[in-house]
């Protein structure tokens, strides 16, 4: 092993070739601030020394040995080709000396460092810290990833050169030093941008050489490629589409220089490329691109639940030369399309006590895929008169306390655009008030895909007022007519009432006292003071006096088998009785009397009390127009002293009589002439405000007629009783007639020998509400 030697003097040993002296070149100012000779990191002077690294020769099979002249001896070995090889190598030297650690270590460790501090120019430190060892692989890696670097030049000239003072005995500075020598040889070069040479290391020696001077490198480029990729939505339904878009960035904190990004977008997880790859370009530092949207139209047998999703890629990585870089994959999760609509259906509008009513409960989902699991709950409340039903929202409700819900079908999944029935509810009609609303309706939860609950518009049944009329002392006949109006006399009517069975088991409904006649048919309306539910079977209390009562065909019940039956109207017997003028008038203010009047007439009062002989008044009016009862209405005196003292009225329109809702009794003999329609209907309560209401003034009062009302058809809208707490209460009828015993023993037509009077019709008018 060779001693020391003066670099100075010209020697004929291998391992100073190329060490001698030259011309001097080195620069005033010194090679990064040092003198010639000078130790790098210590500054210390020695002029003779060796290679930087120690040389490796490849004929001894990977020993390391000091040169003795053979031949393919390299401090950098020929494999050292590459960025990657070449960091390799200078970082097991940096960590292990010379390869083995058995020759030259000391020497190793500082040449490493020296090349790093060198090629970097930041500091002094040995070893270099971790953030200079990253600040020279990025260094390195940019050179070799711009193309600017040749692994291999064969004949490098330079005429600074560097050593290593220290020898393999001590004591000897550990430093490595810049000297003049004017040289050539193979060498790894770095280039700068415009071509020239930005750093050397020659291969032999591993010594850093160069031109007048030795300069560390600058960055070509420093940047760092980042993706991203977003989607138009987190979620998708079948049948619609979702759009990616692939984002590439450079983070700088440089600009790519003349570095092309390219770029892939990919789905996942098969990594099948849905764009590119494709050259984007260069970047400027903080530029972001949109390099790629793509739009997935998600078919309508998408899964319920799969994801679709897709990532973006690039390369390379950054100025260092990594490559292949990848985003984070972004998803669009498939979920259902189903859009519920909850509806309850009710088979009646309004009813009555002992009414049933059924509901039933449906569901239909608009969209195309199944439902997620559905829990469905139906919600039962009872509301206060004037309520207004809720429409549909987007809320939960809650059901009355002790409502007990129908069982249903749910929990559950629904079909799209298939009507689902998920429950029924039969319900029996209590003693609510009328004007009242039994209300359902149905939760759904969730209403959709979106989640949250769902409540149908309610569904109520206005519980109704069914109004009845009570006939008393007397047949109610219907059917025949007026022989003035139709000669044949031969009109069906019929009697149509209701009759129902209340909570309390009890009865409730519109009767004759004694029978029931109608030459069409007869139904819910009761004879022999019995209510009849329906037409009521055969031998039915409600039937036993309804002619004729021994059909057993329900449907038939009535038609009683008179071939005609003509009504009186007594206009002749007045047609020719002194005139009246049109008016309002009191009857409490006339005599007796009979008149004719051409036009409408109105009438309130009490008859007169007997005159001073005790025979009481009998009055006839003959309306060839409207009669109109105002006020309380027209009354006989409460008691007499003789049947003679009995008053008797008698009126008779060939119009309508209309009955005012303030008139609570009138009593006498009401004719009403005519077809029915136009004409000839007695009306118990004008005027009508249709549709019918429990806040009407209609019900207000009882009507009770004493005596006799014959019409073309009788109109019965009193919609007082009905109501109340208790069943007796619900019962009380809305119009009472009663065929007084005053009719028999004295009447104005006693005298005429006429025909005893009938009732032509009996019509009950639907529930009011």
């Amino acid at each position: 092993m060779k001693k020391k030697l003066l670099l100075a003097v010209a020697v004929a040993a291998a391992f100073f070739v190329g060490y001698g002296t030259s011309a001097t070149a080195y620069p005033g100012g010194g090679v990064y601030g040092r003198a010639s000779h000078h130790g790098y990191f210590t500054n210390s002077y020695d002029t003779s020394g060796w290679e930087v690294l120690n040389q490796y020769c490849n004929n001894t099979h990977g020993s390391y040995s000091y040169n003795n002249g053979q031949s393919n001896c390299n401090s950098i070995p020929l494999s050292v080709n590459s960025a990657a090889s070449f960091i390799a190598f200078i970082e097991d030297r940096l960590a292990n000396g010379a390869p083995g650690g058995t020759y030259g270590d000391t020497r190793a460790r500082t040449g490493a460092a020296f090349i790093v501090q060198t090629m970097i120019g930041s500091s002094r430190n040995r070893p270099p810290t971790a953030g200079e060892m990253t600040t020279w692989r990025n260094l390195v890696n940019q050179y070799a990833g711009a193309g600017r670097v040749n692994w291999n030049t064969s004949a490098h000239s330079f005429n600074l050169n560097t050593f290593y003072q220290g020898t393999d005995n001590t004591p000897s500075p550990n430093d490595d030093a810049f000297y003049d020598d004017g040289n050539s040889g193979a060498a790894i070069v770095f280039y700068n941008s415009s071509g020239g040479v930005a750093y050397a290391l020659r291969r032999e020696c591993a010594n850093p050489v160069g031109t007048n001077n030795i300069v560390p490198l600058t960055e070509l480029s420093n940047f760092s490629i980042s993706g991203r990729t977003t989607v138009s939505s987190p979620t998708v339904k079948p049948n619609t589409s979702v759009t990616f878009n692939h984002y590439v960035r450079n983070n700088g904190p440089t600009d790519t220089g003349g570095t092309n990004i390219f770029w892939i977008a990919q789905s996942m997880p098969s990594q099948a490329a849905v764009g590119g790859a494709a050259n984007s370009g260069t970047y400027t530092n903080g530029q972001e691109k949109n390099v790629f949207n793509h739009t997935v139209n998600v078919p309508i047998g998408a899964v319920v639940g799969s994801q679709i999703c897709e990532r973006v890629g690039w390369d390379p990585v950054n100025s260092a030369g990594a490559r292949d870089g990848r985003g984070a994959q972004v998803c669009s999760t498939v979920i259902p399309d189903f859009n519920l609509t909850p509806q309850v259906i009710v088979d009646k509008q309004n009813g009555s006590e002992g009414d049933q009513v059924t509901f039933s409960y449906q569901i239909t989902s608009a969209g195309v895929t199944p439902t997620t699991s559905i829990t469905c709950t139906p919600i039962g409340n009872n509301r206060a008169t004037g309520y207004t039903p809720l429409p549909q929202q987007d809320v939960a409700r809650t059901a009355d306390a002790g409502y007990t819900a129908p069982g249903t079908s749910c929990p559950r999944t629904f079909q799209p655009n298939i009507p689902t029935e998920i429950a029924t509810e039969v319900v029996t009609l209590g003693a609510m008030a009328p004007g009242a609303k039994l209300c359902r309706s149905l939760v759904v939860n969730p209403r959709n895909e979106a989640g949250g609950p769902r409540t149908s518009t309610e569904t109520c049944v206005l519980i109704a007022k069914t109004p009845y009329a009570h006939f008393m002392g007397n047949d109610v006949f219907a059917g025949g007519n007026f022989p003035a109006v139709s000669a044949t006399c031969n009109t069906q009517a019929k009697i149509g009432t209701v009759g129902r069975t209340l909570s309390d088991g009890s009865t409730a409904g519109s009767v004759a006292e004694y029978g029931a006649f109608a030459l069409g048919q007869v139904t819910g309306f009761g004879s022999s003071s019995r209510v009849l539910i329906g037409s009521g079977t055969l031998g039915a209390a409600g039937r036993t006096m309804t002619f004729a009562n021994s059909e057993p065909n329900v449907s038939l019940l009535g038609y009683y088998g008179q071939a005609q039956n003509c009504m009186n109207d007594y206009v002749a017997n007045y047609a020719s009785s002194p005139t009246l003028a049109p008016g309002a008038y009191n009857i409490n203010t006339r005599g007796t009397g009979q008149w004719r009047v051409a036009g409408n007439l109105s009438l309130t009062g009490a008859m007169p009390a007997p005159p001073a002989s005790g025979i009481g008044h009998q009055q006839v009016y003959y309306v060839q127009g409207d009669v109109t009862i105002t006020g309380t209405g027209v009354t006989y005196p409460a008691t007499y002293a003789t049947t003679a003292a009995i008053p008797s009225l008698l009126i008779i329109a060939t119009g309508n009589i209309y009955v005012s809702p303030t008139v609570t009794q009138m009593d006498g003999i009401f004719v009403a002439r005519g077809n029915g329609v136009a004409n000839g209907v007695f009306y118990t309560c004008w005027p009508k405000n249709e549709p019918a209401s429990i806040t009407n003034q209609c019900n207000s009062n009882l009507l009770t007629v004493n005596g006799s009302v014959i019409a073309g058809r009788i109109d019965l809208f009193r919609s007082f009783g009905a109501a109340g707490a208790t069943a007796a209460a619900r019962k009380d009828p809305g119009e009472r007639f009663f065929f007084s015993p005053e009719m028999y023993i004295r009447n104005v037509l006693n005298n005429t020998s006429q025909p005893t009077i009938h009732t032509t019709n009996v019509l009950e008018l639907p529930p009011r509400f």
